[in-house]
């Protein structure tokens, strides 16, 4: 009986751990009834932009190599932006990016230069001049009926949108996070 007790008891162990170590590291899980899921643990910097991309955007980013990062969230509320910056070694999703109805062609829409194009930003301010490339826009604002519609950022008391921008002349891709 006690040899029983012990087995169960490190098999909790073993799964408080395992789940522990999941969930701590920005893991994405994706699946759904009629698909398998595919668990993916990531790190900070890389997986949880790049993953959470790829689900949205439908493009396969995430073998991009993590060049910078630039945070001012925690203001009130966790406010603030950020900008991750991602080097490719080819051209490779560029025909992919071509073909895709979420991702359009530079230049920018009104609505996405206005917030692009804020000098006062300091993530906005890194994003260089692109001439060549696909930008992909998603509102992750609470009110919004769909997140791929740019049509109302303006229009709310707040913002809370995620732009990618590819840079098809150097392979880079700048993912841009705006919190207010």
């Amino acid at each position: 009986m006690k040899k029983k007790l012990f087995v169960v008891m490190g098999i909790v162990l073993v799964a408080v751990i395992c789940a522990f170590c999941l969930f701590s590291t920005g893991s994405e899980i994706i699946g759904g009834p009629d698909n398998p899921i595919t668990i993916y643990i990531s790190s900070n910097i890389k997986g949880d932009k790049l993953f959470w991309l790829y689900e949205k955007g439908g493009i396969n980013v995430i073998w991009g190599d993590a060049l910078e990062k630039k945070d001012t969230h925690g203001g009130f509320h966790a406010d603030g932006s950020s900008l991750y910056t991602y080097q490719y070694t080819d051209s490779s999703m560029e025909p992919e990016m071509e073909e895709s109805k979420l991702w359009k062609r530079l230049p920018f829409s009104e609505n996405v230069s206005n917030l692009i194009n804020n000098e006062f930003d300091e993530c906005a301010s890194a994003i260089p001049e692109i001439a060549n490339g696909y930008y992909f826009f998603y509102d992750r604002h609470s009110e919004i009926k769909d997140p791929y519609d740019e049509s109302e950022l303006w229009n709310r008391h707040s913002i809370n949108c995620t732009v990618a921008i590819y840079d098809a002349d150097e392979d880079i891709l700048y993912v841009f996070e705006e919190d207010t």
